[in-house]
């Protein structure tokens, strides 16, 4: 019943190697120059899923985890100024034809 617990508690592995809470290109730069290590592993050096190695696997779990700063900007939803003006052009047109 415990085991059952901790894994339902557990976190899902994830590829921030450096914890700065978010996986990027610095947690991939850790990975590759640990690639291949087998001793002294944690998470730190890019050992994602705990298996006491540093390989392919944990770079399948970066890369699931992984958001360029374009995407996350993204995410905000902040309409680019070429937007707005087009936005406003569109609506005075729509004015001026009702008139």
């Amino acid at each position: 019943m415990e085991e059952l617990l901790a894994e339902f508690l557990a976190v899902p592995p994830t590829g921030d190697f450096n914890d700065d809470g978010a996986v990027n290109g610095a947690d991939l730069l850790i990975w590759q120059r640990n690639l291949g290590r087998t001793s002294g592993v944690s998470l730190a050096v890019g050992d994602a899923n705990g298996d006491k190695a540093v390989n392919a696997a944990d770079l399948d779990i970066w890369k699931a985890g992984f958001a360029p700063a374009s995407v996350m900007l993204a995410s905000g939803a902040v309409p680019e100024p070429a937007a707005a003006t087009l936005a406003l052009f569109a609506g005075a047109l729509l004015v001026r034809r009702r008139r």
